[in-house]
C-alpha cells in the first residue's frame, strides 16, 4: 500500500508502507520571472518662470533702436513699458513697446510724440528665438501695431452677456465671419477699415461691436474666436493709442482736461499734452498720416469683445484705449459741459457710451471709465427733453426754413446702445426709457410701421416743435435729404387708407432704395441700413417696459420689409 502527497515545500513525497520505504521526488525549481527594466520618464523641459524679450527697430536712416524687457507667463500681468533706445542710450522721441506675457506691441504712441515714423524694420526676439520680422514698416502716429504673439496664450471664455444687446440666438451654430477679403498685413487695415463709408451704407464694423465678433458671442466656438482675436491683433494700425508719455496708460482726462485731437485748436488749450503733428509741405496740421483715422461718429469696437473673451493684460489695455479715444477727440470746452453729447452727431455719442460703458467692465482702467459713466449720467438728465421724444442735440437745415432736423436712424443707435447699459446700471433706465418711449409713436400708424426717413424734421422755422406727428411725417418726407416728396405724394403716404402697394410704389417714384439717403419701404440685406435700425429699437423699447413696447415690437417684427439677417447679425436684436 502506498500514499502519495506533496508536502510543504513542493516536493512529491511517496511512503510505501509495504516495503516500508519513503520517497520524495524535489520540487522542480521556477524559473524566476525576470525584472522589467522600467523606461525612464523624460524630464519635462521646465517652463522658465521668467522670459526674455527684446525688440530691435532700424529706422529709415539706418539708426538702430533697442528695447528690452523680462516678462513671466502670466497674460493677465499688465505690460512692461519700455522706451526704445540707441546704442548711445538715447531715448527714441517716440517710439515704444508694451512686453506682455503672451505679445508685444510696439508703436510712436506717445503724446509728445509729433511725427510718424515710417519705412522702419521691426525684429521680435523671445528667449533667443526670432519671432517676428519685417521691413517696410510704417509706425503712424497714435498707432500701436499688430500684437506680435508668443509664450502662452490664455484660452477664450463665454462673454457675459449682460454687456451686450439681446441678438437672436441662431438654431445652428454661426460659422465663423469671413474676412478672407480683408488684409491682416502687418500694417494693414487690420479690419475693414474703409477710408470712407461704402456704396451702400453698410459698416460692418459700426455696431454695437463689429459684425465680426457677434457670432463669437451667441456661437462661441475656437473657430470664431480666432476671428476676434485676429481682428483685434490687427486693429492697432488705427490712432486711438495716445499714452501718457510716463506711463504708457491711455491720457487720463482727469489729468489732462485740456487733452484734444483738435490739432487746430491745440495751442488754444493750455496743457494740452498731444504735439500736433505738422505735414510741412501741405502746411497741414493732423495727428497722424495714417489712412486709417477713426472719429467720434465712426468709431468701431474692435477690443470689447476680445477681452471680455479672455481677461488679458493686453486685451484689457487695448479695450481701455479704444474707450478713451471719444474723450480725448472731442472739443475739450465741450466735453466739459455736455460730456459725450452735445456734439454733431448723435451716433457718436451712441459709439462713445458704449465704449465707455463696456471699458467700465472689461477694461485694464475699470474705475476710471465708471468714473466716466457717472459724469456722463449727470450730464445726460440735464439735458432738455424733446417734447416729441427726442434728444435734439443734432442740427442741420430741413425743410422749408425749419432750424432742425433729427436723423431717426442716429437715434436709434443711440437707443440699442443704453438699452444693455440701464440693464445693468439700473441709475441709466430713466433716461434708457426716455429715448425709446419715441419707439411706440413711431410705429404707432401703418406708415412709418414700414420703414425708418433718413431724416426727421422736428422744429419749424421758429425752432418750436412740430404739433403733430402727421406734421413730421410732413416735414420729413419732403426734406430734401428724404427725396424732397411733393406735398400731395407726402399726404397720400400717410393717409390712413394708403395701402402697402401705393406706398411703394411712391417709394419707387421717388427711387428710395439701398443706394440712396432714404430707404422707405425697400428690401434691404444690409445690416446696419434703417429698417434693421428701427427693429432693433423696437426690441430694446420691449426690453426695458416702455409703455408700447411690447406692441412696437410686434409690429416693426412683422412688417414686409424685414432685413435679411441670414450673414448679417450685427443687428438682428430681439427683446430680453
Amino acid at each position: 500500500m502506498k500514499a502519495t502527497f506533496v508536502d510543504a515545500a513542493g516536493d512529491v513525497v511517496v511512503i510505501d508502507y509495504t516495503a516500508d520505504t519513503l520517497a520524495y521526488t524535489p520540487a522542480p525549481t521556477p524559473t524566476p520571472t525576470p525584472t522589467p527594466t522600467p523606461t525612464p520618464t523624460p524630464t519635462p523641459t521646465p517652463t522658465p518662470s521668467t522670459n526674455t524679450v527684446s525688440a530691435t527697430v532700424v529706422d529709415s536712416s539706418g539708426v538702430t533702436w533697442t528695447a528690452s524687457a523680462t516678462v513671466g507667463n502670466d497674460p493677465t500681468v499688465p505690460a512692461v513699458y519700455v522706451k526704445f533706445k540707441n546704442s548711445g542710450g538715447t531715448e527714441h522721441p517716440g517710439l515704444t513697446a508694451w512686453f506682455y506675457a503672451d505679445g508685444c506691441d510696439v508703436g510712436a504712441t506717445r503724446a509728445d510724440n509729433a511725427f510718424d515714423y515710417t519705412n522702419c524694420s521691426l525684429t521680435v526676439v523671445y528667449n533667443a528665438t526670432t519671432v517676428f520680422t519685417q521691413t517696410g514698416v510704417n509706425f503712424w502716429r497714435g498707432a500701436r501695431n499688430q500684437t506680435i504673439r508668443y509664450g502662452t496664450q490664455a484660452a477664450w471664455v463665454p462673454v457675459d452677456l449682460s454687456l451686450f444687446p439681446n441678438w437672436a440666438k441662431p438654431a445652428t451654430p454661426l460659422a465663423p465671419y469671413n474676412i478672407s477679403k480683408y488684409d491682416f498685413s502687418y500694417n494693414g487695415d487690420g479690419f475693414s477699415t474703409y477710408p470712407a463709408m461704402g456704396t451702400t451704407g453698410s459698416r460692418p464694423e459700426i455696431a454695437y461691436v463689429p459684425q465680426c465678433d457677434v457670432p463669437q458671442c451667441v456661437s462661441p466656438s475656437d473657430a470664431n474666436f480666432a476671428v476676434v482675436r485676429k481682428v483685434a491683433d490687427n486693429s492697432g494700425c488705427w490712432p486711438v493709442y495716445f499714452s501718457d508719455p510716463t506711463t504708457g496708460l491711455p491720457l487720463d482726462i482727469t489729468q489732462y482736461p485740456n487733452a484734444t485731437l483738435i490739432t487746430a485748436a491745440a495751442g488754444v488749450y493750455a496743457g494740452n499734452p498731444i504735439v500736433p503733428y505738422q505735414n510741412i509741405t501741405a502746411g497741414q496740421w493732423k495727428f497722424t498720416g495714417s489712412p486709417f483715422i477713426p472719429d467720434e461718429a465712426h468709431h468701431p469696437g474692435y477690443n470689447f469683445v476680445a477681452a471680455a473673451s479672455t481677461g488679458t493684460a493686453r486685451d484689457k489695455d487695448h479695450a481701455a484705449f479704444w474707450a478713451n479715444f471719444p474723450l480725448i477727440a472731442f472739443n475739450p470746452a465741450y466735453r466739459q459741459k455736455t460730456g459725450v453729447f452735445q456734439h454733431y452727431q448723435e451716433r457718436g455719442t451712441a459709439w462713445a457710451l458704449r465704449s465707455l460703458f463696456l471699458a467700465s467692465f472689461v477694461s485694464s482702467m475699470p474705475a476710471y471709465f465708471s468714473n466716466q459713466m457717472n459724469v456722463m449720467l449727470g450730464l445726460a438728465n440735464a439735458l432738455p427733453q424733446n417734447p416729441l421724444g427726442w434728444l435734439n442735440t443734432y442740427q442741420r437745415p430741413g425743410f422749408n426754413g425749419s432750424l432742425s432736423a433729427i436723423a431717426e436712424w442716429e437715434e436709434n443707435y443711440l437707443r440699442i446702445v443704453v438699452e444693455p447699459i440701464a440693464q445693468k446700471l439700473s441709475a441709466w433706465k430713466p433716461f434708457a426709457q426716455y429715448l425709446l418711449s419715441n419707439i411706440p409713436i413711431v410705429l404707432s400708424g401703418q406708415t412709418y410701421a414700414l420703414s425708418t426717413l433718413y431724416v426727421l424734421t422736428i422744429l419749424d422755422a421758429s425752432g418750436n416743435p412740430l404739433p403733430t406727428w402727421n406734421d413730421v411725417l410732413l416735414a420729413s418726407l419732403q426734406d430734401t435729404h428724404n427725396s424732397a416728396w411733393t406735398l400731395a405724394d407726402a399726404q397720400a403716404a400717410i393717409d390712413p387708407s394708403a395701402t402697402v402697394a401705393s406706398i411703394y410704389t411712391l417709394c419707387q417714384k421717388y427711387k428710395m432704395n439701398v443706394n440712396q439717403v432714404g430707404d422707405f419701404l425697400q428690401y434691404d440685406t444690409a445690416p446696419d441700413d434703417y429698417p434693421a435700425l428701427m427693429r432693433a429699437s423696437a426690441a430694446s423699447a420691449a426690453s426695458l417696459g416702455v409703455a408700447g413696447g411690447a406692441a412696437a415690437w410686434t409690429t416693426a417684427s412683422s412688417v414686409p420689409t424685414q432685413p435679411v439677417f441670414t450673414t448679417e447679425w450685427a443687428f438682428n436684436i430681439v427683446p430680453r
